[in-house]
């Protein structure tokens, strides 16, 4: 869903982070809708995850030049590939000097989680709502019987940044609210942005 919450504020909400061949076109014309706005707010609350490749992506539209974002540490074979964003994009890029702010809640998982947490490592976003569902390490299932299989985390990644990740952590927001409320929150945080104000501190509920 792509809105404008004001004439200058966009609106951006994500179900998924499907496959990219899925959603590339999708991305591209959400940030040519979303491109001339002064701020962004990124809507996660019910984002069930998806392709990491989907999330290097997106962000890639949020900054200025080729960044480096997780690595991926694979059990099988132990290596580290490191993940990049894209030089080369369908749509308008939004840049990486507008404000930012994301919205997460329980329901905000795996890959969503991921955009989350880097674009708050890299210090590119805020992230406002409820601590997110805490999955980071992606599994694969191993049958034991015919009616049996186990699932054994088989990947991890690792923030160039952190060193870590947001395993049986979450994600913790930078603003603390509740989800139901992370919307209006993010849109007064917003208007203080674009008037020079300071953020306001973190609350707990």
């Amino acid at each position: 869903k792509v809105d404008h919450l004001s004439p200058n504020i966009g609106y951006l909400e994500i179900s998924s982070f499907g496959p990219v061949f899925l959603v590339s076109d999708k991305f591209a014309a959400a940030m040519n809708k979303l491109a001339n706005t002064d701020g962004l707010i990124i809507d996660l609350r019910n984002n069930g995850g998806g392709g990491e490749d989907s999330v290097a992506l997106l962000i890639s539209y949020l900054v200025d030049g080729r960044t480096r974002l997780n690595d991926i540490w694979e059990r099988a074979t132990g290596i580290t590939t490191q993940y990049w964003t894209q030089d080369k994009l369908d749509g308008k890029r939004y840049g990486g000097k507008k404000p930012v702010l994301i919205l997460t809640g329980p329901d905000t998982k795996s890959a969503a989680e991921s955009f989350a947490y880097q674009m708050q490592a890299l210090k590119r976003a805020k992230v406002i709502g409820e601590r997110t569902w805490g999955g980071a390490n992606a599994s694969r299932p191993y049958r034991l019987s015919e009616h049996f299989a186990i699932f054994i985390p088989s990947k991890r990644p690792i923030s160039s940044i952190t060193r870590t990740n947001w395993e049986g952590t979450g994600v913790t927001p930078d603003v603390a609210t509740k989800v139901n409320d992370a919307l209006a929150e993010a849109k007064v945080l917003m208007q203080r942005q674009f008037h020079g104000g300071a953020p306001r501190a973190t609350k707990d509920h």
